[in-house]
This record gives C-alpha cells, structure tokens and sequence, in this order.
C-alpha cells in the first residue's frame, strides 16, 4: 500500500513539474510577444533613424528591432483590414516611421517599460510618440503571478499529501 502511495504523489509531481515548465514557457512567449512602437518624427534623417536603431539593439532588454518605413506601415494598416485613407487623403500618407521592437521576458514588467518609454521620448529630436500595450501588460503581470503560486500551491500540498 504504501508503494502505490508513493507512486501516486510521485505521478501528481511529475503531472504539476511538467504543467509548471509548459507554463513557465509559455509565459515566456508570451512576455516575448509584447511589442513597442516607436514613432519617429518626420522628415528625420536616415543617419539619425539608424543611430536610433542601433541603441536600440545595444540595450539588454531588446530580442529584435525592425525599421518600419511609412509605405510598409500603409501595407500593414492595409491588412489589418482598415478602410484606404487615400481617398480621404490623396497621396498623402499620415502614417509616420517607426521602428517596433520585441523585449526579453524578463524586462516585460510596468516599471521596465515606463523606464524604456522616458528613455526613447528623451531622444526629443527623432522620437514623436512611444506605444506598447499599457493594460495588458498591467493585467499580465497580476495574472502570471496567481497562475505560478496557484501552481506552486498544489504541487505543495500534493507532496504533502
């Protein structure tokens, strides 16, 4: 009796250690997936876009940068299934450059991000505006939080058991 004891605590152990990685993992891409625009003022020189781009893939919190011209960022307004503004607007396009950038999951947090923000709206001359999603990360945060001590929790009392 007491071998199968042990089997069973032995088999939720395994059951929450494995649920505890995946989710630790998916977390992570999550984290991950979290994006920052960074909107650029008009008419900025190349030179100056690149220099952004650079310190922006110097620091330890980027996974990648990309350089989003305003034809590419009508494209994708395009897609995302948005009415053509050129027929409000003629030729012009209102979309402004940018560059979008992927953070590491462990700079993914509100404090980091705020920091990241006054960091990039500092750069007055290149920078016009910095965007990421304000409430989800916010709601993140809490919500990873309950999920890993709730996890943390069972396996506990499982093993206590």
């Amino acid at each position: 009796m007491a071998v199968l004891g042990v089997t069973i605590v032995l088999f939720f152990v395994g059951i929450f250690g494995w649920i505890f990685l995946s989710a630790s993992s998916y977390i992570k891409a999550l984290k991950e997936d979290v994006k920052v625009n960074v909107y650029l003022q008009k008419n900025v020189p190349q030179t100056q876009v690149d220099s952004l781009k650079n310190y922006i893939a110097s620091k330890s919190y980027t996974k990648s940068v990309e350089y989003i011209d305003k034809e590419t960022a009508k494209k994708n307004f395009m897609a995302s299934g948005e009415k053509d503004f050129g027929d409000v607007l003629g030729n012009e396009n209102p979309l402004p450059p940018s560059l979008e950038f992927h953070l590491k999951a462990d700079y993914v947090n509100k404090d980091t991000l705020a920091a990241i923000k006054t960091d990039m709206l500092s750069r007055i001359m290149v920078v016009e505006s910095v965007t990421y999603p304000e409430a989800v990360i916010a709601k993140m945060g809490q919500t990873v939080r309950f999920i890993m001590i709730g996890l943390i929790s069972l396996a506990v009392i499982f093993c206590l058991l």
